[in-house]
């Protein structure tokens, strides 16, 4: 019951951008894209973006830091990655701004016993967030803060574990090209 509460407050967090994107009268929209580093959690890697003034796409690939390991590679890789999107207030995409971004991703990594061995076992996620941009004439720099929930496992003893939501806390600093 507590789940439908927190859907319709991230849902009503979209509605300016939304409402926004659907009232542009300038196409196609200036466009830019940025290369950098990102964190997600324990989730370190490289991040690629393109942002518009409404909105921007990204996709971030790198490792887990609590599995990254010579010994860790052995027993599954720890690599990761995250995709999502995010809507920014009052269509300053371009500009140093607010906003609301949902996410998706390998967003956990648990270990349990597969074929006899010890094995990293990535855990699928969906989330949403608020966050700050700052943007310069050179470089973009964020933060997030925001919730997700990680798909249900399996453990070593059979029983079915369900992570309920979880916080999630995303840095990244890119720069322009």
């Amino acid at each position: 019951m507590t789940r439908i509460p927190l859907t319709l407050f991230f849902l009503l967090l979209l509605l300016p951008g939304l409402s926004h994107a659907f009232t542009r009268d300038t196409y196609p929209l200036p466009t830019q894209a940025s290369a950098g580093f990102s964190t997600f959690n324990d989730l370190l890697g490289v991040q690629l973006e393109v942002a518009n003034p409404v909105g921007s796409v990204y996709l971030m690939v790198g490792g887990h830091l609590s599995r990254i390991g010579i010994d860790d590679w052995a027993e599954g890789s720890p690599a990761g990655f995250v995709a999502g999107f995010r809507f920014f207030a009052d269509g300053y995409g371009l500009d140093s701004s607010w906003y609301v971004t949902g996410f998706g991703g390998t967003l956990g990594v648990e270990r349990r016993r597969e074929d006899g061995e010890r094995k990293a076992y990535q855990r699928l996620g969906l989330g949403g967030g608020l966050g700050y941009q700052h943007v310069t004439e050179r470089a973009r720099l964020g933060f997030t803060l925001g919730v997700a929930r990680l798909e249900p496992v399996d453990t070593d003893d059979g029983d079915r574990v369900d992570r309920d939501f979880f916080p999630t806390v995303e840095t990244y600093v890119g720069f322009r090209f």
